[in-house]
């Protein structure tokens, strides 16, 4: 008991906005219910099972808040089975502050805790000094079983976090088994017109770092020269890690309706349906659980390059140089005339501004550098990592421009948006996207950017307008799903024009963040 109240306190104490007071109650009920079995029986042995389980909560909680300053999730478990030892390392030296010295008298109480097995004698006090707690914490069961929320409010976080963890791992691994789904849809072009696609998938990019968005550092020094682009000023992200992020903008799935990943209709599976020659390139690792379900996604288009073979896991090669200059040459390849089909889909994953931000980036790009602290070295490595995106993201768009100039039949468009942002010291005393319990201000904005080459401006004036008169206004990425088919012009029946930048019926619903909170302008 005395182990569980000190880790409720310092839980507390770390990060106040994020407790919840639920949390200590749930250990309440749940403390003698496991106890008292175990406590009561002859067996030395087992009589010790409950120190041991409380503590490995207490050391597992503690160690959460530690690191991230909140509770234990399905995504930390995710996060901790794609890191090795050389990564919790550079990480647990990053999140180290003065809290860490709470070890010490957390140490002490495990070492001086005893543990006795209990000598009941069966008299009425005793009895009902038990049935006390035994009928509060049989109350408590039973109103969260008969509301439907027993997991969610009735057990320990950490236990949920597993629960949670082990429904997402089903779902996963499900993934493994898509294969491309058949759906009625086609195209509305006329024959003679070509159409290329390009939907490019940032990481980690945070526009409040950008000069595009009026960040004071010119990072943005080749994008803020273009007059053919589009910049949509409100753009977030709801899911703020990347599996998450990237299969609800690739799917119908997103946060309203919740449809499980490996069920929900695909972009893929739209545009093949359509007739059209559907490519994946990605910068990403392929290997570690983390990624698996994207890479499971991508290869059900009709081709899928992964680049990155850097790492052993999907998180190791985060660790590793992998540029995304070298998503060029098949990228390049794919756009050129003669390859180019009737109709075509690519969709690029970035590396992006990802941690080790001082990784995603070319010496030649180190812009801004120098003799200073570790915050700001954090915060020179990531401007720098913007600065070499926006080489990226441009080049792609030349690239495209090319291909339209190369061929009048050519109607080619291209979406560039982020999966989620980042904090780097904006809000708070960290750089990640991590979060728990309140979301960050700045962790869900994202940069937003739509071109459209001339021909396709000529074909689809009203598309066009749309574009520029929704710019400003407010949009989820999870709703690209709608956008994307759009800018296709595909005729299929879940399309919802009112979530579709290019439309003007655009009328989105709140923006609701993976946590239940909204995002209102």
């Amino acid at each position: 008991m005395t182990i569980c109240l000190f880790v409720q306190a310092c839980s507390f104490f770390i990060n106040p906005q994020v407790y919840d007071f639920r949390e200590l109650v749930i250990l309440l009920v749940w403390i003698p219910l496991i106890s008292i079995p175990f406590k009561s029986t002859k067996n030395r042995w087992a009589s010790k099972i409950p120190f041991v389980l409380f503590c490995v909560d207490g050391v597992v909680t503690l160690g959460h808040y530690l690191l991230v300053k909140g509770p234990l999730t399905a995504s930390s478990l995710f996060v901790f089975l794609n890191s090795n030892m050389n990564e919790a390392t550079e990480f647990m030296e990053l999140k180290f502050n003065s809290w860490w010295m709470l070890i010490i008298p957390f140490a002490w109480l495990l070492f001086r805790t005893k543990h006795k097995q209990w000598s009941f004698e069966y008299n009425k006090s005793h009895l009902l000094g038990l049935s006390i707690p035994i009928l509060f914490a049989s109350i408590f069961i039973t109103e969260n079983y008969v509301n439907e929320r027993f997991v969610r409010k009735g057990i320990p976080q950490n236990i949920e976090a597993f629960i949670s963890f082990s429904e997402e791992m089903e779902s996963f691994q499900r993934m493994k088994k898509r294969s491309i789904q058949k759906v009625q849809a086609e195209s509305k072009i006329e024959t003679e017109k070509k159409q290329l696609i390009i939907l490019v998938i940032g990481e980690s990019c945070s526009k409040n770092h950008m000069s595009l968005y009026g960040y004071h550092r010119k990072t943005n020094p080749l994008l803020e020269k273009r007059n053919d682009i589009t910049v949509f000023t409100d753009a977030v992200s709801p899911y703020l890690t990347t599996i998450r992020a990237v299969l609800s903008l690739m799917t119908e799935s997103n946060v309203y309706n919740k449809m499980p990943f490996d069920s929900a209709i695909s972009l893929l599976d739209v545009f093949h349906s359509a007739g059209f020659s559907t490519h994946w390139i990605s910068n990403q690792s392929p290997i570690g659980v983390w990624d698996n379900a994207i890479f499971n996604l991508a290869q059900t288009a009709d081709q899928a390059n992964f680049e990155n073979k850097n790492g052993n896991s999907s998180f190791e090669s985060t660790y590793v140089p992998s540029y995304d200059e070298v998503l060029f040459a098949p990228f390049e390849n794919k756009i050129h005339t003669n390859n180019i089909q009737q109709k075509t889909f690519i969709g690029i994953q970035l590396l992006g501004s990802h941690s080790a931000y001082e990784k995603r980036y070319p010496s030649s790009f180190t812009i801004f550098s120098g003799d200073k602290d570790r915050k700001q070295q954090t915060i020179d490595h990531y401007d720098n990592s913007i600065v070499y995106n926006d080489y990226v993201v441009n080049h792609m768009i030349e690239e495209a421009r090319n291909a339209a100039a190369r061929d009048s039949n050519l109607l080619v468009s291209l979406i560039y948006l982020s999966d989620h942002g980042e904090n780097v010291f904006d809000s708070g005393d960290y750089a990640g996207h991590d979060w728990t319990g309140s979301i960050p201000k700045v962790i869900p904005e994202i940069p937003l950017i739509v071109w459209l080459s001339p021909s396709f401006k000529n074909r689809f004036p009203e598309k066009s307008k749309a574009v520029e008169s929704n710019r400003n206004r407010p949009f989820s990425n999870d709703d690209s799903f709608h956008s994307v088919l759009d800018l296709a012009n595909i005729s299929y029946s879940r399309y919802d024009s009112t979530r579709s930048l290019l439309s003007p019926y655009y009328a989105p619903p709140r923006r609701k963040l993976e946590n239940g909170t909204f995002r209102d302008p």
